[in-house]
């Protein structure tokens, strides 16, 4: 994800600790990454209000959501938690689709969030439907997240082999290749 520059202390504190909760959340091990999660949010709200900080506050909610999926749909109680992952994907896309709008690169990446958490249950329908939904807002001339956009392609090859279509895989595994060296062009 693209970095987001900012002066505000509350909202580099707030950046500073999803970096360590997305690290844990790689490392599997969702339950410590939703109490630091937690906090993150807690810091962003005290942040001045400005699309840096909606920004950031939709990213933190659609990492919360990855982690409360990863930790089998249970966390600490909470009233945005206790919906369960899908239910706060879907709470999160429309406050990103409100505040930051629907070609937003945040808004990809809570769609990209959400088709992961459907590929893990193998519903490689929707996660296909989310990853292309993504692919629309990234894939432009001028991509805001060119970094998103080559792990959508990536993750879009791996769906391609997992639904035995091998030329699609190699064709996603190509573009992310051009996307990453800067060669890809639309």
């Amino acid at each position: 994800m693209r970095s987001i520059s900012t002066n505000d202390p509350f909202l580099s504190l707030a950046i500073q600790s999803r970096a360590a909760a997305l690290d844990l959340i790689e490392q599997k091990k969702p339950y410590r990454a939703i109490s630091i999660i937690d906090g993150a949010l807690s810091m962003a709200e005290e942040a001045a209000p400005g699309p840096e900080r909606d920004e950031v506050m939709i990213l933190l909610k659609a990492d919360l959501a990855r982690a409360v999926f990863g930790n089998g749909g249970s966390s600490c109680p909470n009233a945005f938690r206790e919906a369960g992952p899908e239910r706060m994907f879907a709470i999160t896309l429309g406050q990103a689709r409100e505040r930051l709008g629907d070609k937003h690169p945040a808004f990809a990446y809570v769609l990209v969030a959400e088709a992961d958490m459907y590929m893990a249950r193998c519903d490689h329908h929707t996660a296909e439907t989310r990853y292309l939904q993504a692919l629309d807002i990234l894939d432009c001339r001028d991509c805001p997240d060119r970094e998103l956009l080559a792990q959508v392609l990536e993750k879009g090859a791996v769906l391609m082999e997992k639904t035995d279509r091998a030329s699609g895989a190699r064709t996603y595994r190509a573009r992310a290749g051009e996307v990453r060296s800067g060669l890809y062009m639309r």
